[in-house]
């Protein structure tokens, strides 16, 4: 009740009361015999009791009223303060949540999302304010994320399984699902996080592929070596000529043995990122000449001609000595496949985007089916061939992760039977 309203009904209760005083005061006066003086004073005398009570009740109820209200605006102000709070508690989690790279998605007691971050509408393509209600199922069109939040929900307890997607990308992700709870402990929603495993997977895969393949790679010479060596203590090293044979297997079964585990280390080290490169300005045609002379024999003993077509005054920014490991492996290659009497061509120039490299051979070619993996560990187009040229199937894979450890890039061209061109973009300066 407002103080306007709580003045006029005492005002109008005074008045009341005040007539009501006069009138008996009138009738009293008459019946007892007063003088109509005396019944007036007794009656503006009554009015006046009448009417400072009422200012005085009037004052009570308005200082009452205004202590209610002012304990209402209190706690309005209270709500109002709490209400501010928890909002801007609620944008703090939300930032949080949007900021995150892990994917986040949150659905009710129901099964309909309420909340999606950036990541999870990234990884699912889909736009956070078309799903919001929508069935979560509906929303990612993956079983597993379901069935993974649905046991959260329905269980009450935290859930963790392996999801893999097939749509819109192809990913393996790390689940994990907690359900959410009320102040009365009721099961309210749930929440769950997917973690992006795949490149840990990839990772994993290439891991075992290694392992595999180099224990298969190094068996071979081992088993020979092993072989030869209980040929000779069976009596052959007392035959001179079976000896000396034996003997020559041998080192070159080492001499294997050797360059699969250096390629390997090599390998390792540019992985690792051991290998700190230090690149500086260097004389492109001097660093492709020392390529070709550490070659140069190899090619002779199989009457294969090496050129070289790269002007004199031409500069390329690289480590001196990854860049001759690098040379050295894709000359080698070309070397190894192509036919005796044929030619291996080094040329080099400049691009727009920095330093070209390329190697061109007139060898048997790499048919287009393999070209994308022949820059993979211990990948054959054919092996038994590769056995034959003494090659271990680590050098182009060298090759591929020294050009971009120098944020430049290799690409192979070839058909089969025309020879191949492998082509190395180094970035300028």
């Amino acid at each position: 009740m407002s103080s306007l309203r709580i003045r006029a009904f005492v005002a109008f209760t005074s008045i009341l009361l005040a007539l009501l005083i006069v009138i008996l005061s009138a009738f009293y006066g008459t019946t007892v015999g007063l003088s109509a003086l005396t019944a007036a004073i007794i009656s503006v005398a009554g009015f006046a009791v009448a009417l400072i009570a009422s200012w005085i009740v009037t004052g009570w109820l308005l200082r009452a009223a205004e202590r209610s209200l002012q304990s209402a605006r209190g706690a309005v102000d209270d709500v109002r303060q709490q209400l501010s709070r928890e909002q801007a508690q609620a944008l703090h989690y939300e930032t949080i949540l949007q900021q995150m790279t892990d994917a986040v998605v949150v659905i009710d007691a129901r099964g309909h999302v309420r909340f999606i971050n950036r990541a999870f509408s990234h990884l699912f393509d889909i736009d956070p304010n078309s799903v919001r209600g929508e069935s979560l199922e509906g929303t990612t069109l993956n079983y597993q994320v379901s069935m993974l939040t649905a046991r959260a929900l329905h269980q009450s307890a935290l859930q963790r399984d392996r999801v893999e997607l097939s749509h819109p990308r192809e990913r393996v992700l790390e689940g994990v699902s907690t359900p959410l709870k009320g102040d009365d402990g009721e099961v309210t929603g749930a929440m769950t996080l997917l973690h992006d495993i795949t490149r840990l997977e990839q990772l994993d895969r290439v891991r075992r592929d290694f392992v595999a393949n180099a224990s298969h790679e190094l068996r071979t010479p081992a088993a020979g070596i092993k072989a030869l060596a209980e040929a000779l203590q069976a009596g052959a090293i007392d035959e001179p000529e079976r000896g000396r044979s034996f003997c020559k297997q041998l080192v070159d079964a080492a001499d294997r043995l050797t360059e699969i585990l250096d390629d390997m280390l090599t390998l390792t080290r540019v992985e690792r990122g051991e290998e700190l490169l230090e690149p500086q300005v260097l004389s492109a045609r001097a660093a492709i000449d020392d390529a070709l002379a550490h070659v140069r024999a190899a090619a002779n003993s199989r009457e294969i001609n090496l050129k070289r077509a790269v002007p004199e005054e031409d500069q390329l920014f690289a480590d001196p000595d990854a860049l001759k490991t690098l040379l050295v492996n894709l000359l080698d290659n070309a070397i190894k496949y192509t036919p005796d009497g044929g030619t291996v061509t080094a040329t080099g120039r400049r691009v727009d985007d920095g330093y070209r490299v390329q190697i061109a051979d007139t060898g048997i070619g790499i048919p287009s089916e393999h070209q994308e993996r022949i820059f993979e560990r211990f990948y054959r187009v054919d092996r038994a061939r590769d056995r034959a040229t003494g090659s271990t199937g680590l050098g182009l894979a060298i090759v591929k992760h020294i050009a971009e450890a120098h944020g430049g890039e290799v690409s192979v061209s070839s058909r089969s039977g025309e020879g191949s061109i492998f082509t190395l973009t180094l970035p300028g300066s």
